[in-house]
């Protein structure tokens, strides 16, 4: 995923095993961000994935006990104020 010169990868370049996948939506708000040396007030990334039971808890609780999970993942970002990270099911 590409968007105001940041590069993610949310779930990381391993991906979900055939067989018990789930497709689930992602949305990650942000606020107070600075890009490349660039500020944004907000940006909202929303995307659907396919993945494990397992990788949706791996996820949550990396989001949970890093405070540095978006500098991490995101190519281009330097800073991020406020920000979170929403994950439903969707319907088939």
């Amino acid at each position: 995923m590409f968007c105001h010169g940041i590069a993610f990868d949310p779930i990381g370049s391993q991906r979900a095993k055939i067989g018990g996948l789930m497709k689930m939506k992602f949305t990650l708000n942000m606020e107070d961000l600075v890009v490349n040396g660039n500020t944004i007030d907000n940006m909202v990334l929303d995307w659907v994935e396919e993945v494990t039971q397992e990788k949706v808890l791996e996820i949550s609780h990396q989001w949970i006990s890093s405070q540095t999970f978006l500098t991490e993942r995101m190519t281009g970002l330097n800073r991020v104020g406020e920000s979170s990270l929403t994950i439903e099911p969707m319907e088939e």
